[in-house]
């Protein structure tokens, strides 16, 4: 048996970092040496329209939302717990993208038990995040009436409602927001429009609120002091950047971006760094979406590819897990039309390394079958991925 995570933490985070003992605690586990070779192990339960969401590090429970049913499932030691964390049948829309869509623990959620659970609300469709508190006596459960709505975005259109959350290294909470488009209001061009929050990660403070609101704004955000800007946002110029991930340990922003037609991408963001465009609708990866347009001032993606190679980039974790250590800091990704599942290594500004992962994908032919909906971390910070489809969870393991 090897003990990992402080040391190891301690030499990637670098000597100005400094790590929290909650943010990656101790582990134990049957680390393998050297490159492994990587399988699926299917866990034995089925889930309807699941998403894996990241496990707090430390903790020893998987959570699964089903989509749009409105429950988020506790997986342990093998099972599904009885009850389910939360349920919220009946009070989401869930037509096309709608549904559950994010789930994040406060940073101190041990000691003040908050949760915050990210969703379309019913009749508008618009993206709310509520703060809920799980009840004193069970960690499993949350307590329905302890819900406070924190903020909520109008959404036109029932398609592109992002939806992720997660808490920065900061302690601010951030979130994505697509730029619920459809054909007959493209021109409006949302994602560029800064006295909007669609198209947008959003970065607010939960634990203050200011002028009647729920949160409030930090202060180092990049438009506080833009007369005509929404203050909460942080980066513009997105379509739908579903699967969005903050490494717990680096701060780093992985920012998967499905796009419209012709390109997917992906940007990855150092912790602290704001204001950036990626240049949606103008641009479509790094490809500008009609004839002479002009670039100038937006960010190109880290990863940029077409229609032959997949139709909606998933993110996506990075692997923080004790098994496998020479895969320790790759971003695991794939996408929705079931052609691949791959990692990268992303160091000092650039990639420095990238794997294709065959055996990671579940059985189905390509473009049918299955359609992994995320790639997370669950206990231990293991790698979990979730077919949508076929209704099914699985771990990743070392192949026999």
């Amino acid at each position: 048996m090897l003990g990992c995570g402080d040391n190891t933490a301690a030499t990637d985070a670098g000597p100005e970092t400094m790590v929290d003992a909650r943010i990656l605690p101790p582990l134990v586990c049957e680390a393998q040496s050297g490159e492994v070779t990587l399988a699926l192990k299917k866990l034995p339960i089925e889930v309807e329209k699941p998403i894996v969401v990241n496990s707090p590090p430390g903790d020893d429970r998987l959570f699964i939302m089903e989509n749009q049913r409105g429950r988020i499932l506790i997986y342990r030691d093998g099972q599904l717990e009885a009850e389910p964390f939360i349920n919220l049948e009946g009070q989401i829309a869930d037509r096309f993208e709608q549904g559950l869509l994010g789930l994040a623990f406060h940073p101190n959620h041990v000691e003040n038990r908050k949760v915050y659970v990210s969703f379309t609300v019913p009749i508008t469709g618009d993206v709310a995040v509520v703060e809920f508190t799980t009840f004193a006596n069970n960690p499993d459960a949350i307590d329905l009436a302890t819900g406070r709505s924190i903020i909520t975005v109008p959404q036109p259109w029932s398609k592109h409602n992002g939806g992720s959350i997660h808490f920065g290294i900061d302690g601010f909470l951030y979130i994505g927001i697509g730029n619920s488009l459809s054909s007959a209001i493209a021109d409006l061009q949302t994602a560029q429009d800064l006295t909007l929050q669609l198209g947008k990660i959003l970065r607010i403070d939960i634990d203050n609120g200011t002028l009647g609101q729920a949160y409030a704004i930090p202060e180092d955000n990049p438009y506080v002091d833009t007369i005509y800007a929404r203050k909460d946002i942080w980066h513009s110029g997105l379509r739908n950047p579903w699967g969005m991930y903050i490494d717990p340990l680096t701060g780093t922003m992985y920012i998967p971006d499905i796009g419209s037609s012709k390109r997917e991408e992906l940007n990855i963001v150092a912790a602290g760094v704001s204001g950036l465009n990626f240049g949606y609708p103008i641009m479509e990866g790094a490809q500008c979406q009609s004839s002479g347009c002009d670039p100038t001032g937006f960010v190109a993606p880290q990863v940029d590819y077409g229609r032959d190679e997949g139709c909606a980039i998933i993110g996506g974790t990075v692997y923080r897990g004790c098994n496998f250590p020479e895969y320790h800091g790759q971003y695991f990704y794939t996408d929705w039309c079931h052609m691949f599942v791959r990692s990268l290594e992303w160091q000092d500004g650039s990639i420095v390394s990238t794997q294709e992962w065959p055996a990671l994908i579940p059985d189905g032919a390509e473009g049918e079958g299955a359609r992994l909906s995320s790639v997370a971390s669950g206990p231990n910070g293991e790698l979990f991925l979730a077919d949508h489809f076929d209704n099914a969870i699985y771990e990743v393991v070392a192949a026999e």
